[in-house]
């Protein structure tokens, strides 16, 4: 996936109706606006982010989750026993709209490293880099679920997981953009997890 082909992408009827950017990439609800009100990619909007999850609202598009939403994280958020999400589902189509062409989620060689102290000049907010992984996984795992479990983070003050119900109601793999076989995207999230559990 090149920084251009996000274009070829077809826009879901929710997220057409967003603001756009200077190239026209729909902002998504959840971005950080700087004090002139630009968004601020790399981050998320806190004051939102606790919204979303407490007012089931897409992050993506702004509007109500229905029964099934899906989350997106590392294989360790979907697999692990203790695994969870910072934020809470989307709507599929959403979902699938950022994983073709969120910089971070499609696009390694483009991804914004979030540098907390630049930012920090650009908003009144205040930032904190709670990544729970300095790197990109190997792999996206999208799930869905019909319901979430919010619990506040024991390490983080004011920071809330987000763990979806399982059995998941669907299992799909992205990487740098593209939709893995669930062959392929399974082998790849057993081995990340497996390493993790070895590193324990």
């Amino acid at each position: 996936m090149s920084e251009t082909d996000w274009k070829n992408v077809p826009v879901p009827a929710r997220i057409a109706k967003l603001e756009k950017d200077k190239r026209g990439y729909p902002i998504p609800f959840i971005v950080l606006r700087d004090l002139k009100g630009s968004p601020l990619f790399a981050a998320n909007d806190g004051t939102k982010q606790v919204m979303c999850l407490f007012e089931e609202l897409c992050p993506i598009c702004g509007e109500a989750l229905e029964v099934a939403r899906w989350f997106v994280g590392g294989p360790l958020s979907a697999f692990h026993n203790a695994g969870a999400y910072n934020d809470t589902g989307m709507h599929h189509e959403c979902m699938r709209y950022a994983m073709q062409t969120c910089p971070y989620l499609a696009m390694p060689s483009r991804a914004v490293q979030l540098h907390v102290d630049k930012l920090q000049k650009r908003t009144d907010k205040k930032l904190e880099d709670i990544s729970m992984y300095p790197k990109r996984p190997e792999v996206f795992v999208a799930v869905g679920a019909t319901s979430q479990h919010i619990k506040q983070s024991a390490t983080i003050p004011g920071h809330y997981l987000v763990r979806p119900a399982k059995p998941y109601i669907g299992i799909e793999y992205w990487k740098d953009g593209v939709r893995l076989s669930n062959e392929e995207g399974l082998n790849i999230a057993k081995q990340a997890v497996t390493v993790s559990l070895a590193s324990t």
